[in-house]
């Protein structure tokens, strides 16, 4: 009976374990995935950036052959 008792302490032992690293991995999951989001939406406010920085560097390309093909 002893060893039963024992038996079964160690189960639930191991259970709580596991249920303790199912959270954590749960934790660590839901962090991440919260990283990932933050990411995109900076890449994303970055990239109208880059488009208007583009988009000035066209006009002025197109500004000076405008200039070229007139003269």
């Amino acid at each position: 009976m002893l060893e039963r008792e024992k038996e079964e302490e160690e189960e639930k032992e191991k259970k709580e374990e596991k249920e303790e690293e199912d959270k954590e991995k749960k934790e660590e999951d839901k962090e991440k995935k919260e990283e990932d989001k933050e990411k995109k939406e900076e890449e994303e406010r970055e990239l109208p950036n880059s488009i208007l920085v583009c988009r000035q560097r066209i006009k002025a390309l197109l500004g000076k052959l405008v200039n070229l093909l007139i003269i």
